[in-house]
């Protein structure tokens, strides 16, 4: 699941990742920084920062965007607590970022938790006076087809976009339909 936000991704045209790892999203860094890096160092002028945390990822997210390039994040949880002054700031702003955030429970290694805490936080989150679009997805396929739309649906109008995904598919594996939009 998260190889396939990683390829929905760059199927949207996003050039730069920035992020911190945390579970259930750090498999999307991985490929992230494979993609960018390879084994010959950065290629196709892809971008990768791992940030010292989450709060700095977000921040560097919005410098990304302000500098004109299609930029996205990934997180969970905690993580997605953190990055809330970032997300409020692209709201006023009316800045077209775009985050995927697996939703999970305990500290790590748990299971998603039965709870609409992650819903509120992503829909409502930080200051509460800016408009959020969220999407969630059922599927490996919507994975890749949301993955893809969120980045159309940001730069277009403007605004924080999530695809609010799950641990669960997150580490599914199975068919997708892989396709250039």
């Amino acid at each position: 699941g998260n190889e396939v936000l990683g390829r929905a991704a760059r199927a949207a045209g996003a050039v730069a990742m920035y992020g911190y790892p945390i579970s259930p999203t750090s498999e999307i860094l991985h490929f992230w920084s494979k993609e960018a890096c390879g084994e010959q160092g950065k290629k196709d002028g892809l971008v990768f920062l791992q940030a010292e945390d989450e709060t700095a990822a977000g921040f560097t997210l919005i410098g990304g965007v302000l500098a004109g390039v299609r930029s996205f994040t990934a997180t969970a949880g905690p993580g997605h607590v953190l990055m809330q002054d970032a997300f409020s700031m692209a709201e006023a702003m009316r800045l077209p970022v775009v985050a995927y955030i697996n939703q999970r429970g305990g500290p790590s290694t748990s299971t998603v938790i039965y709870s609409q805490s992650e819903v509120n936080l992503a829909c409502f989150g930080g200051n509460g006076n800016g408009y959020r679009i969220v999407y969630s997805p059922s599927s490996l396929q919507d994975l890749y087809d949301y993955g893809l739309k969120v980045f159309d649906v940001a730069w277009k109008y403007r605004f924080p976009t999530f695809l609010l995904g799950d641990g669960y598919l997150a580490r599914m594996m199975g068919e997708v339909e892989l396709y250039d939009p």
